[in-house]
């Protein structure tokens, strides 16, 4: 039997609606273009219809002349243009079902008696796919008897306007309730395909299936079925990744018949931070020495552009071949900047520096390469190029994302965002190809997440954007989400957005992001405590560019301390924030040193809050502003409360727990108490959570004795002290006891801060 479509997200409260619609009588109307599933929500809708009761049956056999088949709930009519124009041809389809109609076209007088007496007896509901390819008397017959009462019609069409006349007119009374189906969005689709091919679906594909198919379900599954004969459905990490046709393993037994590829999209071009794939352009006017073999050179360039873009940069370097001083600015310019993101830095650096020939543009674009090997910049200088008007408005845009993330670190997200609303307000915003605008969004992601508020607070100043023309790299848009997920808590889905990365990356990684993505993973590991991914992740990240994430780089590298930590030990990690601290701090980089502090604070590498709020002297934003009040008592709850607005309930929760501990050493154990409690209230909000400061404690069996063990388990688990009595057959008291004996053995003051024991090993 083949499976029933599974109810997508969007359709399951507009199903429901339609549901209580039929069951109390009314005439129900569902209406979508051909696709969006208006067929698979009307059978559902007739498969959910109440059956009668068997009083109900008994009445409509006495009422009946003839036999008829039983109204079982729901009978079923489909639509069909090729009977619009013979004359009842739908009615007579409909006597299969309901007799009474069998001789309408002879006798219509005795058969509209006896429908109205069937009716009479008991609601007959008819379910009409197609209801606007109805033929106009049929139409006309079933449209009068369901004003007359006890005939329900139950119809799905393109439209109200698309219906016959007489249908029109019975849902023109007002009571008919209406279901419009719109358009599928992303969460409908990956339940549509993962249901349809059994795996996970990595959201890329999802985004790039339902471009090439359109918003509707029929278009998604059929493209989804061409590109897994086409074999493009590749299975990496866990998920289904759509790779580029000449990536794929190659089509299925069957599949060369089908025009599997032709219906899918390439791959958007892959635009990093700050990324203007105008380089290759970049001294078009400059002289040519020599014009012979022009045009080989051209096309060589051309094709080492496509191979850099589709993640192949040994070809691309293979087909510009050995660079000398008659290489081409374009040549030297694509040449340095794959060499600079991943490769040999040095070699990239001597093929970026200037000439004496160089032209403007030239050195523009290999400062910008230069800054996302970790060169750092010049702002006055990047200053001057983003308003160059001589430059491309998508090369401008480029240098101010740039600037962006230079203010960031420097100290002043703040003014970082309101650098970046102003690109978004300016011409060159509007100007600039939709792809190339991706490098001002990646440095605005940035600058939200550093000055700290809530990201939704600023939803209005980019409600205008039109996501689906900017073509964003998929890799890199998914990896800033999971950074989000990761800041906010989140861990589990910043987790499963790494995995989703590393498993699109596997195939083509064109610039670099898997090792900045593995960093982020690595930390959301830490935090939930899994020492074989964290350190696979961790293993990950070093393996990965140097240059991997480019401007942002300093987020894994800050982030990657904690799993150093969990994987490595306390020397490893307090030797890695010594060196990127005193990196941050000789390259002025103010923010970075407010966050290094913090994050050594949270793992517990310093102490000291005084310290914490020294570093964020000076740099702008709420989470700079929430750390240097953090040494006032009084201030403590209106922080958090704070950071919990903000998003941040990991941090919010952090601090509550450090003052609670603070609280407990000077004595003042009702104010702990209520601290702590406070702090448990929001980490019980971030499952599977944990981090130093937090200090929840896992049940250790070997620390307690098996009663203790026992009662602490059921405590994780959100058991009363009475339930936990009940099911162990002691007494509230000796619970209570038996937990603060082990509380005192594990170092923790309440029960919130009990994590369940690790899983044990399975046997090998």
């Amino acid at each position: 039997m083949p499976q029933a479509p599974p109810e997508l997200p969007s359709r399951v409260p507009l199903g429901k609606a339609a549901l209580t619609a039929v069951r109390d009588g009314a005439t129900v109307v569902v209406c979508g273009p051909h696709g969006a599933g208006r067929s698979t929500l009307l059978r559902r809708l007739a498969a959910r219809t109440v059956a009668p009761t068997a009083a109900h049956t008994a009445a409509l056999t006495a009422a009946r002349a003839e036999p008829c088949a039983p109204q079982g709930g729901a009978i079923e009519l489909q639509g069909s243009a090729a009977l619009q124009g013979t004359a009842f041809a739908h009615l007579a389809a409909l006597a299969t079902r309901l007799p009474e109609l069998a001789g309408y076209a002879a006798d219509p007088l005795t058969s509209m008696g006896r429908l109205r007496a069937r009716v009479a007896a008991g609601r007959v509901t008819v379910f009409v796919d197609d209801a606007e390819h109805l033929d106009e008397p049929s139409a006309a017959v079933l449209g009068q008897i369901a004003m007359l009462g006890g005939l329900q019609l139950v119809l799905a069409t393109t439209s109200l306007s698309a219906l016959p006349i007489d249908l029109r007119q019975l849902c023109d009374r007002g009571s008919a309730a209406v279901t419009r189906l719109g358009e599928l969005d992303t969460d409908d689709a990956r339940v549509l395909l993962e249901a349809r091919l059994g795996q996970p679906v990595n959201a890329s594909a999802v985004t790039r299936l339902m471009e090439a198919a359109g918003p509707t379900a029929a278009a998604l599954a059929r493209v989804a079925d061409e590109a897994k004969l086409a074999g493009q459905l590749v299975s990496s990490r866990g998920y289904l990744v759509l790779v580029p046709a000449h990536l794929a393993p190659g089509p299925v037994a069957g599949a060369a018949s089908r025009p599997a590829a032709a219906t899918l999209p390439p791959a958007a071009d892959p635009v990093p931070p700050a990324v203007a794939p105008h380089a290759v352009a970049a001294n078009s006017e400059a002289p040519d020495a020599g014009r012979a073999g022009a045009d080989g050179r051209a096309a060589d360039l051309a094709g080492a552009s496509s191979a850099f873009y589709a993640g192949d940069w040994a070809s691309a370097l293979a087909l510009l071949g050995e660079l000398d001083e008659a290489a081409t600015p374009d040549a030297r310019l694509l040449a340095g900047r794959i060499e600079i993101l991943s490769g040999d830095p040095e070699r990239g650096r001597l093929l970026l520096t200037a000439r004496t020939d160089d032209t403007e543009q030239f050195r523009a674009m290999s400062a910008l390469w230069l800054a996302h090997g970790g060169d750092g910049l010049d702002p006055a200088a990047f200053g001057r190029w983003a308003i160059e008007p001589g430059f491309p408005a998508e090369l401008r845009l480029a240098f101010v994302a740039a600037l962006v993330v230079w203010d960031c670190y420097g100290g002043d997200p703040e003014a970082a965002l309101e650098r970046a609303f102003a690109a978004l307000e300016s011409p060159d915003w509007r100007y600039a190809e939709g792809e190339e605008r991706g490098a001002l969004l990646y440095a605005l992601h940035l600058a939200m997440l550093c000055e700290g508020s809530h990201e939704l607070g600023h939803a209005h100043r980019v409600a205008d954007i039109d996501w689906d023309s900017l073509a964003l790299d998929h890799g890199i848009f998914i990896a800033g989400r999971a950074q989000v997920a990761l800041e906010y808590g989140r861990v589990s889905e910043a987790l499963e957005l790494v995995e989703q990365v590393l498993a699109l990356t596997q195939f083509s990684d064109p610039h670099a992001i898997a090792g900045f993505a593995a960093g982020i993973g690595a930390a959301a590991a830490t935090m939930l405590e899994d020492t074989d991914r964290a350190r696979e992740l961790l293993t990950l990240y070093h393996q990965g560019a140097a240059a991997s994430g480019q401007l942002l780089r300093p987020e894994a590298e800050r982030l990657s301390i904690a799993s150093t930590l969990w994987v490595e030990g306390e020397a490893a990690a307090r030797q890695l924030f010594q060196r990127l601290r005193a990196r941050a701090v000789a390259a002025e980089q103010h923010f970075l040193v407010m966050r290094l502090e913090h994050d050594a604070w949270r793992l517990r590498l310093t102490d000291s809050v005084d310290a914490l709020a020294a570093a964020a002297t000076g740099v702008t934003g709420q989470l700079a502003g929430s750390l240097r009040a953090l040494p006032d008592p009084a201030l403590l709850e209106d922080i958090a409360s704070t950071q919990h607005a903000n998003g941040r309930s990991i941090y919010a929760a952090e601090f509550l727990a450090a003052a609670a501990t603070a609280e407990r050493a000077a004595g003042n154990r009702t104010r702990s108490q209520q601290l702590l409690a406070e702090a448990a209230e929001l980490a019980d909000g971030l499952p599977g959570v944990n981090t130093q400061r937090i200090a929840r404690v896992r049940i250790d069996p070997a620390k307690l004795s098996a009663r203790e063990a026992e009662v602490c388990v059921r405590a994780a688990s959100g058991l009363t002290n009475a339930e936990i009595a009940d099911e162990l057959f002691l007494s509230p008291r000796t619970v209570e006891g038996h937990l603060q004996r082990a509380y005192t053995k594990l170092g923790v003051s309440d029960r919130r801060q009990l994590f369940l024991p690790y899983p044990a090993a399975e046997p090998t």
